[in-house]
Order: structure tokens, then C-alpha cells, then sequence
């Protein structure tokens, strides 16, 4: 099998792994497990009662997975062919981030408006190197 075809199927591997169905419980449970810090930036974060948004976790979810696929495959290939799966891995997580961005978190119970605020979403790395 050639290099290109190495790609193309380390992408289709990629694609199986963050569509495949996966319980909300299951996906909640792994986004705690991929240290993802949340931090308000302006707004109220405080009328939401919950992050608990079944989109916003499964989004959060596709994320932690392209990253810890990208880290996880990405040293199979060579400098060139490193460059073709970056940029797909990038245009992928911003697909993701526009999702993020147009993700209601209105407030149902008060048939309040939705409630705007800003948030950062960070994804902490923990070094596997001990010295």
C-alpha cells in the first residue's frame, strides 16, 4: 500500500471513530476523562444550570477524539504527509468550533431568551515524558 493510500485510510479510520454511535452517558463520561477546563469570559454563565447540552458534550467529545487521534497517528508519517494531515485535522476542528459557536443553550425551564455569554474551552495536555 502506497503512502496516499495510508492517508486516505488513516482518514476513514478518523471518521469511523468520531461517528460512531456512542451513549451520551459514555461521551460525558469521556470528555471529563480528556481534561477539558471551561472558563466564562463575559456574560452570565451562571443562568445556565448546566453544561449537560447533549450537543455541546458531543461536540466537545469529537474534539477530544480528533486530538488524541491526531497525537496518536501522526507520527506514522513523514514530514511532507504530517503537513496533508494537519490541515485536515485543522479544517475538521474548525467545523467543530462553528458548531461550538452556534450551539443554544437557551433557558427552557424560564422560556427566558437565550442567554449570551462567552466561554473558553481549554483542553489541558499532560506531559508523558517523566523526568
Amino acid at each position: 500500500m502506497n503512502k496516499k493510500n495510508d492517508i486516505l485510510k488513516t482518514i476513514q479510520e478518523l471518521h469511523l471513530e468520531i461517528e460512531k454511535a456512542v451513549s451520551p452517558e459514555k461521551m460525558s463520561n469521556d470528555v471529563r476523562m480528556m481534561n477539558f477546563k471551561i472558563r466564562p469570559l463575559s456574560g452570565d454563565v451562571n443562568l445556565l444550570t448546566s453544561l449537560n447540552n447533549k450537543g455541546f458534550i458531543e461536540i466537545l467529545w469529537k474534539i477530544g477524539k480528533l486530538d488524541e487521534f491526531y497525537i496518536r497517528e501522526v507520527k506514522k508519517f513523514n514530514l511532507k504527509e504530517k503537513e496533508i494531515l494537519k490541515n485536515f485535522f485543522v479544517s475538521l476542528h474548525d467545523k467543530f468550533q462553528q458548531q461550538l459557536n452556534k450551539l443554544n443553550f437557551s433557558l427552557e425551564k424560564t422560556k427566558a431568551k437565550p442567554a449570551f455569554f462567552e466561554m473558553e474551552i481549554i483542553k489541558e495536555i499532560k506531559n508523558r515524558k517523566s523526568n
